[in-house]
C-alpha cells in the first residue's frame, strides 16, 4: 500500500498510534524536516521520522526507555548517545 509516496507495510504489530503520528509528519514535514519529540517514550515519533526519512531529536528520562531506543536505532546513520549510557547493562 503506498501512503505519501512511501510503501507502507501492514501488520497487526503496528498501532493506530504509530500510524497516525506517521501520517501527521508525512502530512505537515518535508523530507529532511527536524522532528523534535520532548516526551519520548517508546519512540514512535522517532521510527516514522526515520521511517519518512525526517531527521529527529528524542528526550527521555527513563533510562529503561532510553537504552531500548539505544538498541534499535544503534544502526542508523548519524545516531549519536552519551557514551556514559552503555548499551549493555
Amino acid at each position: 500500500m503506498e501512503f505519501g509516496g512511501y510503501l507502507v507495510v501492514f501488520s497487526m504489530a503496528v498501532s493506530h498510534l504509530f500510524l497516525y503520528i506517521t501520517f501527521l509528519l508525512a502530512f505537515l514535514t518535508d523530507e529532511n524536516d527536524l522532528a523534535i519529540d520532548p516526551f519520548a517514550g517508546t519512540h514512535k515519533l522517532a521510527m516514522a521520522a526515520e521511517n519518512l526519512r525526517r531527521r529527529w531529536l528524542t528526550i527521555e528520562w527513563a533510562l529503561d526507555y532510553l537504552r531500548a531506543a539505544m538498541e534499535r536505532f544503534r544502526g542508523c546513520p548519524g545516531f549519536a548517545s552519551n557514551p556514559q549510557w552503555q548499551l549493555s547493562r
